[in-house]
């Protein structure tokens, strides 16, 4: 939650705007309370209100990248969102995206199972399974 707050913040509340290129685990800090920070600015653009878009040059993290930034080097601040998607895809499933792009399992197919039925038929909480229960879960890909 701090994560998307302070990706909010950086988007819509600081000026000029900033899009941080550069979401993804090792990026996000925790600060006192285990509260996360965001952290490495070294690819960050300046996003003046103006302008919807930046077209510059591809750089970041593969694999954390959104498409149409890729493709076109068009840089938004949805590239961010992006990102930082990929990131909850990476706490949900409990694996990190790098792992799958090596692999023929999709991380979505893999979050996907995280909440899935038990054996007695009824609907698993993720606040109820154990971080262990995830992983077996998510490295299981019979299901």
């Amino acid at each position: 939650m701090g994560t998307a707050k302070g990706l909010s913040y950086l988007h819509e509340e600081h000026e000029p705007n900033i899009v941080h290129r550069d979401i993804k685990a090792s990026n996000v800090l925790l600060g006192r309370n285990h509260s996360p920070k965001i952290g490495d600015f070294g690819l960050a653009k300046l996003f003046p209100d103006n302008v919807t878009h930046v077209t510059t040059r591809v750089v970041g993290t593969t694999g954390d990248l959104a498409p149409e930034y890729v493709v076109h080097g068009q840089l938004t601040k949805k590239a961010d969102v992006y990102s930082f998607g990929v990131l909850l895809l990476e706490v949900i499933s409990g694996r990190r995206v790098s792992e799958t792009i090596r692999s023929d399992t999709f991380l979505v197919r893999q979050c996907r199972h995280g909440c899935s039925t038990s054996r007695e038929g009824r609907w698993t909480s993720w606040t109820r399974v154990s971080r262990t229960t995830r992983r077996q879960r998510c490295s299981d890909t019979s299901r």
